[in-house]
């Protein structure tokens, strides 16, 4: 979807044969305009620029001697520099365009895209189909990526940015394990993830970082009635440099289907926290407020501790409870010599 206000109803659809489409569903979902790639094939995944919001990334399969990650201007501007969309462009009869604004990885397909979310707008991060991470800052101009590491043993299957740590970006595979890397790490003499989820033996379909609570981390398994959380919010994580060590990091918290029934994807609410809307297989969607088990704890006189979210909450001893009074005719008032 358009992360510009002004148009809210805007998607941006990548197809088989590699077009972009801009679909207004403000006036029923009528294509006002498409992108088409040189040579046809495959589109893999679509990314939006939130800062920048005429700037639209999509990822292609491999093809010999050409790019496959194109970055499109939606208001055909020219130079590096976009504008935001503006009513006027998005409302014009549907067009056709054929350049990009930016051709990147030459004879290297991309998987996955992610751009980062700081007031530029300008860094894009690419996973490849054969197990690269590609950091490309557009404001050089260049085609060249300006960071790159090995993320994973096999095709980058998808990646994502921490809203509340722009320089946290995690990333996972067909191994079934997520990665966390360090945005300042990238491209150092040994580049090694600060930590790995083992998310379990089944292909992993989707994970996403919770807008509201800093370092929580989203997975959700193929087939899977389960939506897991794990906390790695640490400020000095361990780093992790084989799969053994990644199988001792738990869950911090798992919300399970109630009947059973796999979902299918999921999405935080983007302001209300622990909020989470969740799509069945049988296209069902539950709205649902996830809540942490409740701490509690007795004191000795009969008043009641327990924490609910972020708050702690002490109840005293409720009037004429027999314990308490119990209590009173057990203990000897004080006296004072």
């Amino acid at each position: 979807m358009c992360p510009d206000p002004a148009q809210p109803l805007v998607l941006a659809a990548g197809s088989g044969n590699g077009k972009l489409a801009l679909v207004n569903f403000a006036s029923d979902g009528k294509i006002m305009k498409e992108f088409v790639p040189k040579c046809s094939r495959a589109c893999n995944a679509v990314a939006w620029s939130p800062a920048q919001p005429a700037l639209v990334a999509v990822g292609l399969n491999k093809l010999r001697q050409d790019c496959s990650t194109l970055v499109w201007d939606i208001n055909s501007c020219s130079g590096a520099e976009a504008e935001a969309v503006s009513n006027t462009s998005l409302a014009r009869r549907h067009e056709s365009s054929s350049t990009p604004l930016y051709n990147l990885g030459n004879c290297e397909g991309a998987a996955s895209l992610c751009w980062s979310p700081d007031s530029y707008g300008q860094t894009l991060l690419v996973g490849t189909t054969y197990k690269w991470m590609r950091v490309y800052d557009l404001r050089t101009g260049g085609t060249s990526p300006t960071k790159a590491a090995i993320a994973h043993s096999k095709q980058v299957c998808g990646m994502c940015l921490d809203p509340l740590d722009g320089r946290r970006v995690a990333t996972f595979s067909e191994d079934g394990f997520v990665k966390v890397w360090d945005m300042r790490m990238i491209n150092s003499t040994k580049t090694t993830p600060v930590s790995i989820v083992n998310a379990g033996p089944s292909k992993i379909r989707q994970i996403s970082w919770c807008p509201t609570r800093a370092g929580v981390l989203t997975t959700h398994c193929e087939g899977s009635p389960n939506i897991v959380m794990w906390n790695l919010s640490s400020n000095n994580p361990t780093q992790v440099h084989d799969s053994d060590e990644a199988a001792t990091v738990q869950p911090w918290q798992e919300h399970a289907e109630p009947c059973g029934e796999p979902y299918v994807s999921f999405d935080w609410h983007p302001s209300i926290e622990n909020r989470m809307l969740m799509l069945t297989g049988t296209d069902q969607l539950q709205d649902t407020l996830l809540r942490r088990p409740m701490a509690l704890s007795w004191a000795a006189d009969g008043s009641l501790a327990y924490s609910c979210e972020r708050s702690l909450n002490c109840l005293g001893p409720p009037a004429g409870d027999i314990v308490v009074e119990m209590l009173r005719l057990a203990v000897p008032p004080s006296t004072t010599p």
